[in-house]
């Protein structure tokens, strides 16, 4: 599903990508309630073996797909890829120092975990509440399926009305009502209204924070982004599961899924103050803006640690705006790719800051310089406006000096950005 969702950018203009990622968040989505229901209609009828060839040859369908597209993509620089230790790592630490993501991570547990609980307790309801079987439990599948059918038409006037983080909101809103429904409604009718209302919150809820987690990432870490994103998703989903399953034998059904939507409403305030991200303050085209290192001596793709350095002249009236800068300026280094980081001030020069951080190895410092974006140019363009120098900061690369008989001096390189 990450390989899946991150071909998504490749396939249509920057200006429709986020309705692109609705549609495709959509699809996904209604499938997944649909599939159940249309899963127990082929086994009534042709039986385990049929249904499940069915589902296996369906799949021919996507293979087809992938074999006819050709991506435009290009290969932007000549850097050998990542490997997978060091790929893992770095998309664990960008997840870990991305503001955006981070904050989508933390939704997305908040809403699913809840969210879980009438998804994993449908077929008590069916059974112990309604005293159905088998047909009720594919209904009330039927009626989640058509709630998130017509969720998805109700998407476009939701975007024009409601900002991400409202619709969020309302569609939390939504799954709690619906859990109040299938735990005291005591009727088929409720029940099948409970479903639809379920469906259309959860495909808001879906589609709105799958656009956040895709617009919270660069081309480069989008695929492991996504999987952590689905990683949480998943998780959040099969420990809800497990609760609920545990609450439900502890203390009843209707209990277990009016604590679900109770607790639901809960995190709505409790999760404010993560604001999803829409990609409104965050490019993250490459920019290129950096000059490359030219070093006077060959240095392997291997060797590291490398430091580097970056000195800065600040006025007095500029050291508020220049460390709030900075502090920004610190978590994008970390994310992306920076083992560590800090700036400090030189006690014998007034005014002279420098800021240093260090990464494994010079490949790794390379693909900063191939990663670096439009957002990481403003940022830095405002940066280097507080700069107070003859010519812009002065920045050095450094490496740890060869061992044994290549001993040497650390060499060096000088340029400016």
């Amino acid at each position: 599903m990450p390989a899946w969702q991150a071909i998504v950018p490749r396939l249509v203009p920057q200006d429709t990508l986020g309705s692109a990622i609705a549609l495709n968040g959509v699809s996904m989505n209604i499938a997944r309630a649909i599939g159940p229901a249309l899963g127990g209609l082929i086994l009534a009828a042709a039986g385990a073996v049929v249904t499940a060839f069915l589902d296996a040859v369906s799949y021919l369908a996507v293979a087809a797909a992938l074999l006819w597209w050709r991506t435009t993509a290009t290969q932007t620089n000549a850097l050998p890829r990542e490997h997978l230790a060091g790929a893992m790592r770095a998309g664990i630490r960008f997840a870990l120092h991305s503001t955006p993501l981070r904050y989508t991570l933390i939704h997305a547990l908040a809403f699913f975990i809840c969210a879980s609980a009438y998804w994993a307790l449908l077929p008590l309801v069916a059974k112990s509440t309604l005293q159905g079987g088998p047909g009720l439990y594919g209904i009330l599948l039927t009626a989640l399926g058509i709630g998130a059918v017509s969720g998805a038409f109700l998407l476009p006037a939701m975007k024009k009305h409601f900002s991400a983080n409202n619709s969020l909101l309302l569609a939390t809103a939504g799954t709690a009502l619906s859990s109040m429904m299938f735990a005291y409604g005591g009727h088929t009718v409720i029940s099948v209204a409970a479903g639809f209302a379920g469906g259309v919150s959860w495909i808001i809820a879906v589609s709105s924070l799958n656009i956040s987690a895709q617009m919270a990432l660069p081309d480069w870490v989008r695929a492991r982004g996504l999987a952590i994103y689905q990683m949480v998703v998943f998780g959040g989903m099969t420990l809800g599961s497990l609760s609920w399953g545990q609450v439900t034998e502890m203390v009843g059904l209707s209990v277990a899924l009016s604590a679900s939507g109770l607790l639901a409403l809960f995190l709505i305030p409790v999760t404010a103050r993560f604001k999803l991200n829409m990609g409104e303050h965050h490019d993250y085209t490459a920019s290129g803006h950096w000059t490359e290192p030219v070093p006077v001596i060959p240095v392997s793709h291997d060797h590291g640690p490398v430091l580097v350095t970056l000195e800065y002249r600040i006025d007095d009236a500029d050291r508020d705006a220049f460390y709030l800068l900075m502090r920004e300026l610190g978590i994008i280094r970390r994310r992306d790719g920076a083992i560590q980081w800090g700036f400090f001030e030189d006690v014998e020069d007034h005014g002279r800051f420098i800021e240093m951080f260090t990464v494994e190895s010079w490949i790794a410092h390379l693909r900063q310089h191939a990663r670096v974006s439009v957002a990481d140019k403003i940022l830095q363009n405002k940066i280097f406006a507080l700069h107070r120098g003859e010519t812009s900061p002065r920045v050095m690369h450094a490496v740890a000096p060869y061992t044994g008989n290549l001993l040497k001096a650390i060499p060096k390189t000088h340029h400016d950005l």
